[in-house]
């Protein structure tokens, strides 16, 4: 079946639901205070929303009084009697499967007049969506991609990807998640056992290094590049004494300098404001040792990050990972980058799949074999 017969156009939660809280007259409370509440506070005021309130439960509530982002903190209870018609939006990490049991259970500690809105579109990205007249455009690219892809299933996923992205409702797409226990698909990643090490760009707190690691019982060495400080400082910590993992406190890209980092956890990116943090490129890092396998979940930096390992996929052809749900146009440069390499005549086989279950993060990864 062609890429342009299963698309499906339909409305997008997102737009729905900011135009809701656009235009009403109801208080908007997040039942959430931490990094995700954060985000959602920032884009929703970006938006032209004003948040009244912050909600946790009485375990996490302080035992005086006080203000959250400038907001004030409260409990359910008081947060329902307070404001027994305004809008709660969830704002923590949850999963598809945990949806009803939340929704539930949210609805029990506020007003029955309260209604409770769920948020996985309002966390997906920067609110990079995919809208029909892209679609149009660009269909002859992305034909190209969906052509070059090994396999049914890959091709499932990238229409079931841009569905996603249209609609706001990733439901339909996590069904096709192949791994949900590792963040890539190790097995197919090292299962030509080629030699050298593994660089790991966006290693983040350490877990999917860790898993790496112990998949490759210790063997290869693997470079964990991290360059946000304070997650650097975590990585350190849950790495330390694997000896065959070397910490980069370092960005990757196509050119080695300095950049700026904003935003916390697996949430930073590079722009223009935040954290002066140091660049390098994989072909710096690599130029003495053969590359085994590269990984990529670097908030956007993807394409760049290729451009900088040019010489090392020439010279190793290393086992790609690469994350490609950021941008909308990651579909297009992303596979075609690479196949370019080789001027158009690829060397790989390109494959899509579905790690994570958690909504929103849509972790859908390009893998060249």
């Amino acid at each position: 079946m062609r890429l342009r017969d299963r698309l499906v156009f339909k409305p997008n939660k997102l737009f729905d639901m900011i135009l809701l809280l656009q235009k009403t007259d109801r208080p908007v409370g997040l039942y959430g205070a931490g990094l995700y509440a954060k985000s959602l506070f920032e884009k929703l005021t970006a938006c032209g929303i004003s948040i009244s309130f912050a909600v946790v439960d009485d375990k996490f509530l302080p035992a005086e009084n006080t203000l959250w982002n400038g907001v004030p903190l409260m409990s359910c209870t008081a947060a329902a009697e307070k404001y027994p018609e305004a809008y709660i939006l969830i704002a923590f990490d949850y999963s598809y499967d945990q949806e009803w049991d939340i929704m539930t259970r949210t609805q029990r500690k506020f007003s029955p007049q309260n209604d409770i809105l769920m948020t996985e579109a309002l966390w997906f990205g920067d609110f990079d969506w995919i809208d029909q007249s892209y679609i149009m455009q660009n269909l002859p690219e992305l034909e190209k991609t969906y052509d070059m892809l090994e396999d049914e299933l890959s091709k499932r996923i990238m229409c079931e990807l841009i569905n996603a992205k249209i609609s706001g409702d990733g439901h339909s797409l996590m069904l096709f998640r192949t791994d949900d226990v590792n963040d890539y698909e190790l097995a197919k990643m090292f299962a030509d056992e080629r030699p050298g090490a593994v660089v790991e760009c966006g290693a983040f707190d350490g877990k999917s290094v860790l898993q790496t690691d112990a998949f490759c019982e210790g063997k290869r060495k693997i470079y964990a590049l991290e360059p946000e400080p304070r997650t650097y400082d975590t990585l350190c910590e849950k790495t330390a004494g694997h000896d065959s993992i070397v910490t980069v406190k370092k960005g990757v890209s196509d050119r080695e300098g300095v950049a700026y980092i904003s935003g916390s956890g697996a949430n930073a990116s590079l722009g223009d404001e935040g954290d002066r943090i140091d660049l390098t490129t994989i072909d710096e890092l690599m130029k003495n040792e053969p590359c085994a396998a590269i990984t990529m979940d670097i908030e956007g930096s993807e394409l760049a990050a290729l451009k900088g390992a040019e010489k090392t996929i020439l010279r190793d052809r290393p086992a790609l990972g690469i994350r490609v749900y950021h941008r909308r146009d990651d579909l297009i440069a992303i596979p075609q980058y690479i196949s370019g390499l080789f001027g158009g005549d690829i060397k790989y086989s390109l494959y899509l799949r579905m790690n994570g279950m958690l909504k929103g993060t849509y972790d859908v990864t390009l893998y060249a074999l």
